[in-house]
């Protein structure tokens, strides 16, 4: 599976799970009652462990296809460049960085960045559970951002 695919399927899988955990929520906080739902509302929630199976096997293809990616451009980069003199091997060198950056950004700098947005949403989610312990009412898109807090923990809200 490539890896746009591989990324809409896990946004795919995380919605579903969404949706099944604010249903959780309704239930437990008292706006939806167990024994009213339909049987496509049972059937979500059952499915529940099902997507959160799906999600991680999804997760772990998904960097064990980018680390075998960048394991050989890395050797490969490696072969060609004794090859080279040092003008050619600079230019080069400068060069493919330059193709890299335009093209998209680096690896690394795409995890940090998605590591850093996780955690602005924790530390938000943070300050809404504090303000609902001080009595504030909290609105229905401020509840469904703390229930989503389980995601964004164990990495599930990644990618």
């Amino acid at each position: 599976m490539s890896v746009p695919k591989a990324t809409a399927s896990l946004r795919n899988l995380n919605k579903k799970l969404r949706e099944v955990r604010s249903m959780r929520n309704k239930i437990e906080s008292g706006e939806l009652r167990e024994e009213l739902l339909t049987d496509s509302q049972r059937a979500k929630l059952a499915r529940e462990q099902d997507l959160l199976d799906q999600i991680e096997a999804l997760q772990h293809a998904e960097a064990e296809s980018c680390s075998s990616n960048e394991t050989q451009s890395v050797g490969q980069e490696e072969t060609h460049e004794p090859q080279l003199n040092g003008v050619e091997s600079e230019q080069k060198t400068t060069t493919a960085m330059e193709n890299e950056s335009a093209d998209e950004p680096a690896p690394g700098h795409t995890r940090r960045v998605k590591i850093r947005s996780i955690k602005k949403k924790l530390h938000d989610i943070a300050k809404l559970v504090e303000s609902s312990e001080n009595g504030k009412a909290l609105t229905e898109q401020q509840r469904q951002k703390i229930a989503r807090r389980p995601e964004l923990v164990l990495g599930k809200g990644v990618g």
